[in-house]
């Protein structure tokens, strides 16, 4: 990260109700001074893109798991259990094993199925606000979209993967 070594980013705190308000504005403040923010709570987040392209595909890097919620004093109930269970808080095996099902359809028939509704999510956002005759196009589009995609995958998911039990998915039925 070559801006690391010119910023001590401890001096790069950002309170969290001024992240929580305009988090784009304090990324876009912060971006030309430091990879990172340190967050009230300790924790860092990485700003620059490539500096986030890297770091997802160091192996030295893994994900939390459920280190965070537990040096949260949260070591049980429904969001550790999410945690816990998640393809996307998971490292090495676990993270291969719950990934294989979606990998085998993810790139064809999921997509294939979605498109359509991708496309029609993307023009609602647009047509919601073309009469105004601009858009303000992260917080109008690009914060809402990924959202919605996320929200229409998991129902597509549940379809074609019957959940039986927290962390175990079915393979898909042909």
């Amino acid at each position: 990260m070559k801006a690391a070594e010119r910023v001590d980013p401890s001096h790069q705190q950002s309170p969290r109700q001024r992240s929580t308000r305009d988090p784009h504005g304090v990324f876009r403040r912060h971006r030309i001074l430091t990879p990172l923010i340190k967050r009230e709570d300790g924790a860092y987040v990485v700003i620059l893109a490539e500096d986030v392209e890297r770091l997802a595909t160091d192996p030295r890097t893994r994900q939390l798991e459920t280190e965070l919620l537990q040096s949260r004093g949260v070591s049980e109930g429904a969001l550790f259990d999410f945690y816990k269970n998640s393809m996307l808080f998971s490292n090495g095996p676990d993270h291969r094993r719950r990934r294989a099902p979606l990998s085998r359809v993810f790139a064809s028939r999921l997509i294939a199925e979605l498109r359509p509704r991708i496309r029609t999510i993307a023009e609602k956002l647009i047509d919601s606000v073309y009469a105004q005759g601009e858009m303000n196009f992260l917080d109008q589009f690009a914060a809402p979209f990924p959202a919605r995609i996320i929200s229409e995958f998991s129902a597509s998911l549940t379809r074609m993967f019957p959940v039986s039990r927290v962390g175990s998915i079915s393979s898909p039925a042909h």
